[in-house]
């Protein structure tokens, strides 16, 4: 007997069969758009909200927790929840990820001589990829110069299955590691053919490929079981480096071609960390210096003493605008920077100047900020409406039955088609990530017999590493050693030295033996972490 299945119509363009019982999130990754879930299906973040119609079960216990009244009514469901019981359409408002590829325009330094990592004056192209958990970012590089021919971005096709590393590998052990694997592989090859077609090389032209990222995604996209990641003691399925033909992986390469990762520490500490590493130069000579990854897994890396040290803070996607209410990754129209005017009024900056979209994690930082200078926002977190003030008029809610929020973008300012607002579960929410970075940071330091005064240097990369405001980053209590004048920015330092060691034998070795040197230290069960972390969820008291 046939299965019986239903027309589904998603964004009013596509149109797929679906089995009674399937939820409109799984029918959109079938019409292949991508919504933002960023509690993995769990029904808890409320990001994937959807108009629909048709013939939908009813709302379930946790849609009627997170939905108004009215929303239901006019339609409003949230996709991983509502299941399919005949024909139906949903439009997702705002909440697809992208899956365009867009150029990746930040500056790189080519290694030299200096550096000690001078190109081989190898002729050919190669490629460096760096595989996020919530961006990748390619690129196309000329293996005789060093310089790059082409960069490019697009988001990490599995946040569908979840914001961050703990809800993708609870997804891959529930037997979703085929799609996890498959749209992986899939994405960056599309990213390969953009740049070669950007680059002006034949597609399949590439000699040699680095690839860095975490344990869990160069696991998966390597072909390896990450289960064990997952849970105590957080065993990696390979550590040093792993290595296969491109072609396998689905990267369009020249035959024979070969893949490799640089090295893996441990289940938290991966190639990226360690590339992030070489290209701050923490395994040549100096004082004491700290490299931090500002994203999900908040990977560090600390210099001192003639060792190396290494360790990883579930800072979770809150910079990368996950859990965020108003949350978006680093696009066009993302709110990037929020500062009090010398006038007293707010000033908004947008990514590419467009009308805001969301607020990424550059813009929270800066609005957490702002709040605390204001006097709008405690040590303790607690979000207030002071009655007078620079910005008491955005203020709003906190009585009995109604959250507080600061309102950085109403509907119509900047051409805004909705609110851009902070809540006090998004203050929570920041609270976690900077409280995990900066007791990891603390606690490493401890261990190693660091002391934050003798700080030469803070590296901060990833994403937030272009753009971030080091006063505001200070303001809000994010890093050691809270002077602004030993605060280094290096973008994204694992794509760089990724393409360093792409062209260069001597950068491939010092990766080598700087993976070798780390000292992996375990946060989790080091004592005085759990302390630290509690005082560090609170921010700072007024720094002027």
């Amino acid at each position: 007997m046939t299965e019986k299945t239903y027309r589904i119509d998603i964004e009013g363009r596509a149109a797929v069969r679906a089995r009674p019982g399937d939820t409109l999130l799984e029918v959109a990754a079938e019409a292949g758009l991508e919504v933002s879930a960023d509690c993995g299906g769990a029904g808890t973040c409320g990001k994937c909200r959807a108009r629909a119609g048709g013939l939908l079960e009813p709302p379930s216990d946790a849609e009627r927790k997170l939905l108004s009244a009215r929303e239901i009514e006019s339609g409003v469901r949230l996709a991983c929840q509502a299941r399919i019981s005949g024909d139906a359409g949903a439009v997702f408002e705002g909440n697809a990820v992208s899956s365009e590829i867009t150029d990746f325009c930040m500056e790189y330094e080519p290694p030299d001589s200096g550096r000690g990592h001078a190109p081989d004056s190898e002729r050919g192209f190669g490629l460096a990829i760096d595989i996020g958990t919530t961006t990748l970012n390619a690129r196309l590089v000329d293996l005789e110069t060093g310089r790059a021919a082409a960069s490019a971005a697009s988001a990490n096709p599995q946040r569908i299955y979840g914001a961050d590393v703990a809800s993708r590998l609870s997804f891959a052990v529930s037997g979703g590691l085929g799609a996890l694997r498959s749209g992986l592989r899939r994405r960056v090859s599309r990213m390969v053919e953009w740049l070669a077609e950007r680059g002006g090389v034949e597609a399949g032209a590439a000699k040699r490929s680095i690839v860095v990222g975490n344990p869990t995604m160069l696991s998966v996209f390597f072909g390896y079981d990450p289960s064990g990641i997952g849970a105590a003691p957080f065993t990696p399925p390979f550590t040093g480096t792993a290595a296969a033909l491109a072609r396998e992986l689905g990267i369009p390469a020249a035959e024979g071609a070969v893949a490799e990762t640089l090295p893996v520490v441990a289940g938290y500490v991966g190639a990226d960390a360690v590339s992030a590493a070489l290209r701050a130069g923490l395994h040549r000579p100096g004082g004491p210096r700290l490299m931090i990854d500002l994203g999900t897994n908040a990977e560090m890396v600390l210099a001192a003493g003639g060792e190396i040290w290494a360790c990883a803070a579930a800072a979770g996607p809150a910079f990368e605008g996950a859990h965020i209410s108003c949350g978006s990754t680093a696009r066009e129209g993302a709110v990037d920077t929020v500062m009090l005017s010398e006038d007293g009024t707010l000033a908004v900056g947008t990514i590419g100047g467009a009308a805001p979209e969301g607020l990424c994690g550059t813009g929270l930082i800066d609005a957490l900020a702002v709040l605390l200078d204001s006097g709008a926002l405690a040590a303790s977190g607690r979000l207030t409406a002071p009655e007078d003030g620079p910005i008491a008029d955005r203020l709003s809610g906190g009585d009995l039955g109604s959250q507080p929020e600061f309102h950085i973008v109403r509907p119509g300012e900047m051409g805004a088609r909705r609110p851009v607002s902070i809540t006090q579960q998004d203050i929570r929410e920041a609270q976690l990530a900077k409280g995990a970075i900066l007791a990891g940071a603390e606690t490493l330091m401890a261990a190693a017999g660091v002391d934050a005064a003798s700080l030469e240097a803070v590296y901060l990369a990833g994403a937030l590493g272009y753009s971030l405001n080091s006063k505001s980053a200070i303001r809000i209590g994010l890093l050691p050693g809270a002077r602004p004048e030993i605060v280094k920015f290096i973008g994204n330092a694992a794509l760089d030295g990724a393409a360093d060691a792409l062209v260069s034998a001597k950068a491939r070795e010092d990766a080598r033996l700087l993976g070798d040197s780390i000292r992996y230290f375990e946060l989790s069960s080091a004592p005085g972490f759990a302390d630290r972390f509690a005082a560090a969820m609170a921010f700072p008291a007024n720094l002027h």
